[in-house]
């Protein structure tokens, strides 16, 4: 019987050879594309909605800018920068609201470094503090609960270093590779470009809504992901302490004191629903306790907070809100109103029109 020769016994493994060079080609190949695409641009690593708000803190930095909002959507739909201008004795332009949808304490620093830091002479910097921004395990609302545990401005934006100064190793490990491939967005980018477009660089028009959620009002009450009873669960999810969050909230309010302006730390209120829910559950209720003690840690000189977790805080009702903690454009401006008085300054006596809308949503229930 004859030997098997030696061009047969190599055939298996010159295949497999050939098998993992070809595997590893397409890989190369993907990654090439990606980062093709990066180098392109307008590509996955730009966010209009944050270049938009640098650029336009930049260009307001001769105008003599007093006040500045930072936080969330929910900010975003909570703050009216022409009520607040009017109740404070300014101009429209010396109040910024330059909160980001789905904007985390590393997006309001990423933006400050982008636009050169704070305006000079700002004198107040509202931060929104929202509990669930702290939990680890929170997942997306939107989709098949994909967790967010590091922003997702963070997630595209966020450098090399920032990436490898997280503390969890595996963490490190994925945000790392998601420098390259990301595999979370939340939206496209024409997206993330037809939502930069409602800011604006000049004030609107008299008479026009800069108001974020004018054309979503009956999109947001629609969905079912943003009822009260059904984010919490989201928000909520197996709550545990983000050490990511914790360090860049203390690393934005040090940023905002050491620019000399004073910090309001803001809770914002959401529905009646939406409270009771984190309040029936002890894992919920615990997890808020220690993010309070937290916040509180930060307060001192130059820095107070404010908590309205229910609209009767503030002295309104449920009618103000769109969905479980978005304001509609009058909701938000009886909301602005009840922020003022709460943070105090020089105030201008409220116009009767102004007083009308107040009343309309004056505390009768908290629902």
């Amino acid at each position: 019987m004859s030997a098997p020769s030696s061009t047969s016994s190599s055939e298996p493994a010159r295949h497999r050879r050939l098998a993992v060079g070809t595997l590893l080609g397409c890989l190369a190949t993907l990654v090439l594309i990606r980062l093709a695409f990066a180098w392109a641009g307008p590509g996955w690593r730009d966010r209009p909605d944050l270049e938009s708000a640098a650029a336009l803190l930049r260009d307001a930095r001769g105008e003599d800018v007093r006040t500045v909002a930072l936080g969330s959507s929910r900010m975003h739909s909570a703050f009216r920068p022409d009520v607040w201008a009017d109740r404070a004795g300014l101009e429209e332009r010396q109040v910024l609201n330059l909160a980001l949808d789905n904007g985390h304490f590393w997006d309001a620093r990423h933006l400050l470094e982008r636009a050169g830091g704070l305006p000079d002479r700002v004198e107040l910097v509202l931060i929104e503090v929202a509990r669930w921004n702290f939990n680890r395990h929170k997942v997306s609302p939107l989709g098949e609960r994909v967790r967010y545990d590091y922003p997702e401005h963070f997630r595209q934006q966020g450098g090399v270093l920032d990436r490898w100064s997280v503390d969890d190793p595996l963490a490190r490990i994925r945000l790392l590779a998601e420098a390259v491939w990301p595999v979370y967005q939340r939206r496209t980018v024409g997206e993330w470009i037809e939502l930069a477009r409602t800011r604006s660089t000049r004030p609107p028009e008299r008479g026009a809504s800069p108001h974020w959620f004018a054309r979503n009002h009956r999109r947001l009450r629609a969905m079912r992901a943003f009822r009260a009873e059904s984010i919490v669960l989201d928000h909520y999810h197996d709550p545990a302490l983000s050490s990511f969050a914790v360090r860049n909230f203390a690393l934005l309010v040090e940023a905002a004191r050491t620019a000399g302006a004073e910090v309001v730390l803001v809770t914002l209120p959401t529905r009646t629903a939406y409270q009771r829910a984190i309040l029936s559950d002890a894992s919920r209720r615990a997890f808020a306790e220690a993010v309070d003690r937290v916040v509180a840690a930060r307060v001192g000189p130059g820095v107070r907070r404010v908590d309205c977790p229910l609209a009767a805080d503030c002295g309104l009702d449920g009618r103000i809100f769109v969905d479980y903690g978005h304001l509609h454009y009058d909701g938000a401006a009886a909301l602005t109103h009840a922020l003022f008085d709460r943070i105090g300054g020089a105030p201008r006596t409220r116009t009767d029109q102004d007083a009308s809308k107040w009343a309309r949503y004056a505390s009768s229930a908290s629902s």
